[in-house]
Formats: C-alpha cells, sequence, structure tokens
C-alpha cells in the first residue's frame, strides 16, 4: 500500500508538539525562581533593591556593606544607576527620605567612598553652665554626716540620741531645719548645633556662551565658606500652578552643589531653595530665559545660572 500523506504530518506534529510545550511551560506549570540573585530581577524590583540599599546605607553609614549588596545587581555603572534612579524618583514623586537616601549613596561612592559635607552650622549655642549652691568636697575634706530629710510644710525636728555622736554633737537638742534644695551638677553641658540661615541670592547671570540646544536653569548652592552643598532640594513654579522639584547634587561631574532644569522660552520662573533642616531662603521670582546673539548676530535664547549662598 502506498503513502500518500507527504511531510506534512511531520509538520503538524511539530507545531502540536511545540504549542503543547509552550502551555505546560508557561501555564500548566511554569517556572519558579526561587533563591535568585539580586541580578535576575527586573527593572522595578531592582530599583526597589537599591532604595532599600540606600536607606540602610543612611541608617548604618557602611559604605562597605552597601557596595557589596550593589554589586549583587551586577549594574556596570552603580555610581549611573543610583543617579538615574534618583532622577526617577523625583519624577515619579517618591519620598523625599528615598531621593536623599539615593542622592547621599550617589554622591558618596563618586568619592571613592568618603562621604560628601553636609550643610554646616554657622553657629553653636551652648547652654549656660550650672552653677551649683554648694561646695563640692575634695578628697582631703573630712566630709561630716548630713541627716535625711524628707521635705515638707512642718518643720523637722531632730532629738539628741542617747549615745553622743559626731552627728548629735553637730546639732542642738531642739533645732527646727528648713528644707533647702541643693543643685548638683551632672556634668558639662553639651553644645547643640543650631541649624545655619537659610540660602540667599549671591549671583545671577546670564550664560551666552554657546547656542543652547536645551535651555538651562542652572543652580548652585554654597555653605559660607564657599564649599557646595548638596542634597539642597530646588523647587521651580511658573503659571498654571507647575511646579518641580529637584535636589543638587545628583551631576557631581560638575559640582556636588549642582543642579539644573530646563526651561522653556518666554516663561517667568519662581526658584526656591529649601535646606536639609527645612529652612526656605526667599523665593527669586520673574526669571526667564535670556536673548543672547551669536558673533555673527543671530539671536538665540541663552542659559541662567543662579548661585545661593548660605551666609554665616
Amino acid at each position: 500500500m502506498r503513502d500518500d500523506r507527504g511531510p506534512w504530518y511531520l509538520f503538524t506534529a511539530l507545531i502540536l508538539g511545540f504549542s503543547l510545550g509552550l502551555l505546560l511551560g508557561w501555564i500548566v506549570i511554569p517556572v519558579r525562581y526561587v533563591n535568585t540573585v539580586p541580578s535576575k530581577l527586573r527593572a522595578d524590583m531592582k530599583d526597589r533593591y537599591r532604595a532599600l540599599i540606600a536607606e540602610a546605607y543612611m541608617a548604618d553609614g557602611s559604605i562597605e556593606r552597601a557596595t557589596a549588596r550593589l554589586d549583587l545587581l551586577g549594574d556596570p555603572d552603580k555610581v549611573a544607576a543610583l543617579a538615574l534612579q534618583a532622577q526617577r524618583a523625583i519624577a515619579e514623586n517618591r519620598p523625599k527620605s528615598e531621593v536623599q537616601a539615593l542622592t547621599r549613596l550617589m554622591l558618596t561612592l563618586s568619592q571613592g567612598g568618603t562621604p560628601p559635607p553636609l550643610p554646616t552650622a554657622t553657629s553653636l549655642q551652648a547652654s549656660p553652665p550650672i552653677s551649683p549652691s554648694a561646695t563640692i568636697p575634695s578628697a582631703t575634706d573630712t566630709l561630716t554626716p548630713t541627716p535625711v530629710v524628707l521635705i515638707s510644710d512642718t518643720p523637722v525636728v531632730v532629738k539628741r540620741s542617747s549615745s553622743p555622736s559626731p552627728l548629735s554633737t553637730a546639732i542642738s537638742t531642739t533645732q527646727a531645719l528648713t528644707p533647702t534644695a541643693t543643685l548638683i551638677p551632672t556634668g558639662t553641658p553639651t553644645p547643640m548645633p543650631t541649624p545655619g540661615a537659610p540660602f540667599v541670592l549671591f549671583e545671577q547671570k546670564p550664560i551666552c556662551d554657546d547656542p543652547q540646544t536645551t535651555l538651562m536653569l542652572q543652580v548652585e548652592t554654597l555653605d559660607a565658606a564657599r564649599n557646595p552643598v548638596p542634597g539642597v532640594e530646588v523647587i521651580v513654579q511658573w503659571p498654571e500652578n507647575n511646579e518641580e522639584r529637584f535636589f543638587t547634587g545628583l551631576k557631581p561631574e560638575i559640582s556636588l552643589g549642582y543642579a539644573d532644569f530646563a526651561m522653556s522660552p518666554g516663561i517667568l520662573y519662581r526658584v526656591r531653595v529649601r535646606d536639609r533642616v527645612g529652612d526656605e531662603g526667599a523665593a527669586v521670582a520673574d526669571l526667564s530665559a535670556p536673548k543672547c546673539k551669536t558673533r555673527a548676530g543671530e539671536p538665540f535664547w541663552g542659559a541662567l545660572k543662579l548661585t545661593f549662598v548660605q551666609p554665616p
């Protein structure tokens, strides 16, 4: 008997087997990952893992432990990954603590494990020293026992005992004792730092060096010693209730106190900065992209740089 089916039944069997394999592998008995490495996580799970590492670093301050944990994610550039995630967190309105933790860890890694400087307090206010009302005897002095007296409205009468003692001879037979409070020093008070003054605008200048492909509002924050300050929140507002928030220090290759924002021509902006303790300086209003000209006289929109300084 002759078989006229041809080779098509082989292709049919192949397609049925492939479909059955997909059904079993994806639906009936899908693959379950157990105790896998963090580098196999999805991108969103990696972001969550990275944020937890940054928050743990803020709690314990161990850069070695944070680096070892970041190595498990397999990022080719850990600093760039943290910087990009911090920018995404700002755009997604993530909690400020998460953004600051990511920024702090990124800045520490970019400086070889050295934590960046924090805004320093410009003044220390110590509590007034406590003046004891009694002199503390030295080791060579002879200590005289003092009777324990309960403080009450009624004077306490101490009577002479039947057997003479140094204590009984030091006081009269019937002597009224007036309770007095004695202040005992507990140690030298520790000075508590007070927050520094809010940042103020130090310089505002247009930048017309070259035509800008993107209009930039550049912000730089400095402390009283003119050192860059990272982690300072910059708040930009413009009409129709628009607002953008970002932090300095996300571009350490430029400056630890640097941040920028893309402006639109002809729009007036209002800028203010907020330091790490929540103090805000005076807002700078009516800011717009400056009009510049090339050497050939062609107009273009330039950039604007604002420098904020924390006064002493």
